[in-house]
């Protein structure tokens, strides 16, 4: 962990999109998305701020499940992915809802359940589209629903969902949700059951328009990433220090492959690079130095390289690599744009094992 690069998390503006979120989900509940590090935006504190606002924390692994109720004791946990055969007394134990997509899942948890004397909360996954997990077929999905019915001494039917693909296309989303509700008329009572299908985008976008769901599964709408909400804030932010300057002559060379920038002749050296998450191709963007735009010209494993030229600048000075203000060049979501990738993916690139971890109010 370096002294000079830190990742700087809002409290305030996760808060504000959790309130948001709730403004618009009406009277549904709440799963937020936690995986892959709460997006990289540090899991403890995504849950320890979110935990009296929200029903269900989800995850995508069995790692991750237990750390999230290692951190909190009482909120309620959805495991989305695939369970480890080797935890999953330990899972159930926890009060962990698994997912399930086939029968041969619930034959495990119902062994477990009966050697031990527990009992399973079980979510059934449905493909509408997406395919990559859940139940394609209504009668295979019927023979699911049975074998849950037939043993709810250990099975405890919580809930059933499954996953927007395009949340942003209309057409696709309406395809989805019609074969979603269609699907649903396999049950012959969904009283008390979560049903689940809107996303971020989905819930912004009003997908639910026959109203038959009773919970949000929300990710990028929490951090702050991609959806089109004034109200919604980004939550991360990352900063580095100037820790040189060098001064130039024409026509010389800056960082590696003989690379000569015309009218550059002052750079700042910050102590960050692509073995912190900061890749290649960031050359070109801008980081924000003192209320000035400057340049990346150059990345290296662990400096950028950028150009100070007609900016006051003195070592020590804070430079904002990554804002959490929509409206600058150096935000998330221009960065995204600029570097042809998804914003989550620009988080979870990030290497905290090499970043100082700031939360602010």
């Amino acid at each position: 962990m370096d002294f000079f690069n830190s990742v700087i998390l809002s409290k305030s503006n996760l808060i504000n999109n959790v309130k948001e979120i709730k403004r618009n989900c009406e009277n549904k509940k709440i799963c937020v998305m936690v995986k892959a590090n709460a997006y990289n935006h540090n899991l403890r504190f995504t849950v320890l701020n979110l935990k009296n606002y929200v029903d269900f924390f989800g995850v995508s692994n069995t790692e991750e499940a237990l750390k999230v109720r290692a951190i909190t004791f009482k909120s309620k946990i959805l495991l989305c992915g695939v369970y480890n055969k080797n935890k999953l007394k330990e899972l159930i134990e926890n009060e962990i809802s698994l997912t399930v997509f086939n029968i041969n899942m619930l034959k495990e948890i119902l062994i477990v359940c009966r050697k031990h004397g527990l009992k399973a909360h079980i979510h059934i996954k449905l493909n509408t589209g997406m395919n990559r997990f859940g139940i394609k077929s209504k009668s295979y999905l019927k023979s699911v629903y049975l074998f849950i019915q037939k043993n709810l001494n250990y099975l405890h039917f919580e809930g059933v969902y499954s996953h927007l693909f395009s949340a942003d296309n209309e057409n696709l989303c309406k395809m989805q949700y019609l074969k979603f509700a269609d699907m649903l008329s396999v049950f012959d009572n969904l009283k008390n059951i979560l049903i689940h299908l809107e996303n971020s985008q989905g819930l912004f976008s009003d997908i639910d328009f026959m109203n038959i769901c009773s919970m949000v599964r929300t990710g990028i709408a929490i951090y702050g990433l991609e959806i089109k909400n004034k109200n919604i804030r980004p939550v991360l932010s990352l900063v580095s220090k100037v820790v040189a300057i060098q001064s130039l002559d024409d026509e010389e060379f800056i960082g590696y492959g003989k690379n000569v920038f015309e009218n550059v002749n002052k750079v700042a050296i910050l102590p960050i690079g692509y073995a912190d998450g900061i890749t290649k191709n960031y050359a070109n963007q801008y980081v924000c130095i003192n209320n000035n735009y400057a340049k990346i010209l150059s990345v290296c494993m662990d400096v950028i390289i950028v150009d100070v030229s007609n900016i006051n600048v003195e070592i020590g000075d804070v430079a904002e690599i990554i804002s959490s203000d929509k409206t600058k060049l150096n935000s998330i979501e221009n960065l995204s744009k600029n570097l042809n990738i998804i914003s989550y993916e620009l988080t979870t690139n990030l290497h905290y094992n090499r970043l100082n971890i700031l939360e602010r109010e």
